[in-house]
């Protein structure tokens, strides 16, 4: 018996060693596309005795970028997927100068190069056909067939291996080499790659994809309905997660509604719904939360790019308690896109106190987090108060808000000899003197005030609306005016470009094209300067108008985000978290921006977030 056994091979011989106590096969990685995939094959140690295929494990990765230089190429299975997909065209260098490659022939005294003309072919009939296949090394300063040297096994020619230098035979042997069997089966090769994707993991690649697809499917249907219900400001979560349940919720009876008239989400929830913690469905609460989250932020950032791509905002901050009595401060910011002036909500911040400086303090924090410049405000409404504008700087931040932190006056008693005798007065009197007469006051001083500061506002923009009818030296006075206010924002040659543009304008509101609309005659300026492509002759000019354009009217926004409020953090959901609260307000307020949200863009950066289960 132990002869027999000494004669017999050892297993380590046959199957080799391992030093982690397992055998793979991997990095058969060929891509079919702009991607390489890395499969992997796990066998599991010799205690538990079983082996399974982890297709967890088959990854995509991004392509490699190779050099263009043909005499660097390593030539492997993955550089041929490459090219193969992508072309050899980059690697040609018929543009160069050929330096490298100057050389003097035997018996000659004189140098030879290589030249651009041997990258065409001439026909009989004087036509010239480019050589796709020939390419330049600048480095070693020879010529490669590229197809040959990527799929001939033959590669005793120069121009398959070390490269061809030979230029004073060069015509000849490059005719010759087109015409030879091993340039044409290289060709055959590259075609049938090219047709019929004939790769060592096609078949895996091909399943990769299809889990691909699958799971975009699914993912589709269910942005969809968070997307209308968040719209619409509705709930999502019942007190259960059971499919078929009729306490499950919105959001899992949405997609019990769909599957009604969808085979493919009916067929995944027969296969997937109800299966517990740890199986893929993607129908959990918790994958809902994250995209609720993600879309939210895909939305604030989008509105943060629209601003600094429009410069000139204005700011609009009112504050309102929720159904958990924590005061909710909320931020409306106005700018000008191309389109024309819009508002937009960003976020509910919870605030602890009113006080003038704590109210700025928390608006500069958020302007700042975002990268926004509170030196491009150019108007601020806060709890209905009158507008402002200007700018504002550094050193003028706690000039923010000074509308509520007026404090109360503190007024001295003078001494006198006695309080002096109540009034007789009927309950009639007392009423109008102590509650009518108060509130008549408040309700004059306040629309003074308002009407004092649109007048300043009216005043400094007044050659916008009188445009077509004041003289041209009443223009270019106007016009210095607002220069000086707005030193470091206009040109001072703005005088004699806003005569010019008057001038246009004026044609344009006479000529028969012109449509008639219920617009304001400072926003059809805009659009005649967008839509006409008269913002590079006129900028100072569009500069005014977005600065004007981008004043709050009123905080009408700020109200409307409330009334979202009352709806989304109600009596059931008193206990919502600020995050969430923040992203189903800003989904149901502009949903305008959520209806235009690409959704492949929003799963492929829920793909990128963290390593997913299942391919996305």
């Amino acid at each position: 018996m132990q002869k027999i056994l000494s004669k017999t091979k050892k297993i380590t011989n046959v199957c080799g060693k391992s030093t982690s106590g397992t055998s793979s096969v991997t990095d058969i990685h060929p891509s079919a596309s702009s991607s390489t995939s890395t499969i992997a094959v796990s066998a599991s140690s010799a205690t538990s005795g079983s082996t399974e295929l982890d297709y967890e494990n088959i990854t995509e990765q991004q392509e490699e970028i190779y050099s263009n230089d043909i005499g660097d190429w390593n030539i492997c299975d993955a550089l041929r997927e490459y090219f193969c997909e992508n072309g050899v065209t980059n690697c040609q260098h018929m543009d160069s100068d050929f330096s490298a490659s100057e050389k003097i022939c035997p018996g000659e005294t004189f140098t030879r190069h290589c030249t651009k003309s041997l990258f065409f072919r001439e026909q009989l009939n004087g036509e010239k056909v480019k050589r796709d296949w020939l390419c330049y090394s600048p480095k070693t300063g020879k010529v490669f067939c590229a197809l040959c040297k990527l799929f001939s096994k033959d590669k005793t020619t120069h121009l398959t291996s070390t490269g061809y230098s030979d230029w004073r035979h060069a015509t000849r042997d490059l005719s010759r080499h087109e015409n030879s069997a091993s340039h044409g089966k290289a060709i055959e090769v590259l075609i049938r790659r090219k047709t019929s994707g004939q790769r060592i993991d096609k078949d895996l690649v091909n399943q990769f994809e299809n889990q691909k697809k699958y799971w975009h499917k699914i993912l589709c249907r269910i942005l969809s309905v968070i997307k209308l219900l968040s719209s619409r400001g509705l709930s999502f979560q019942g007190s259960n997660e059971v499919i078929g349940s009729v306490h499950n919720g919105n959001y899992l009876g949405c997609l019990e509604l769909l599957a009604e008239y969808d085979p493919f989400l009916a067929e995944h929830i027969q296969k997937h719904g109800n299966k517990g913690r740890g199986h893929i469905s993607y129908l959990s609460s918790t994958i809902c939360d994250e995209f609720i989250k993600l879309i939210g932020q895909q939305l604030l950032q989008q509105i943060v790019n629209d601003m600094k791509q429009a410069k000139y905002y204005s700011i609009s901050v009112d504050s309102t308690p929720d159904i958990a009595h924590s005061d909710q401060l909320t931020i409306i910011f106005r700018y000008v896109l191309a389109s024309g002036p819009v508002e937009r909500f960003t976020k509910f911040i919870p605030i602890s106190g009113h006080t003038g400086m704590k109210l700025a303090n928390t608006v500069l924090q958020f302007l700042e987090e975002n990268g926004i410049s509170i030196k491009d405000c150019r108007g601020q409404s806060y709890d209905n108060a009158s507008n402002m504008s200007g700018k504002y700087n550094a050193g003028q931040r706690y000039y923010l808000l000074q509308l509520q932190c007026g404090r109360k006056i503190k007024r001295n008693k003078k001494w006198d000899y006695g309080d002096a005798d109540d009034a007789d007065m009927t309950p009639s009197e007392k009423f109008k003197v102590n509650t009518f007469y108060l509130i008549i006051d408040q309700l004059t001083e306040s629309l003074r005030h308002r009407q004092a500061a649109y007048s300043v506002i009216q005043e400094r923009f007044s050659l916008l609306l009188e445009m077509c009818t004041l003289a041209t030296d009443g223009l270019c006075s106007k016009a210095r005016t607002l220069v000086t206010q707005y030193p470091e924002d206009l040109d001072p040659l703005f005088a004699d470009e806003i005569v010019q543009f008057a001038s246009l304008f004026k044609m344009y509101q006479s000529s028969p094209a012109k449509k008639v609309i219920n617009e304001s005659q400072e926003l059809q300026m805009y659009k005649f300067l967008v839509t006409q492509s008269l913002v590079g002759a006129f900028p100072n000019t569009h500069v005014t108008l977005r600065m004007y354009l981008c004043l709050m009217v009123s905080n009408c926004s700020g109200e409307r985000s409330f009334s979202i409020l009352k709806r989304v953090k109600n009596e059931l959901r008193s206990s919502m978290g600020q995050e969430r609260l923040n992203a189903l307000s800003l989904l149901c307020i502009e949903n305008g921006l959520l209806n235009e949200l690409n959704l492949d863009s929003t799963i492929e950066e829920f793909a990128s977030k963290k390593a997913r289960k299942a391919n996305l």
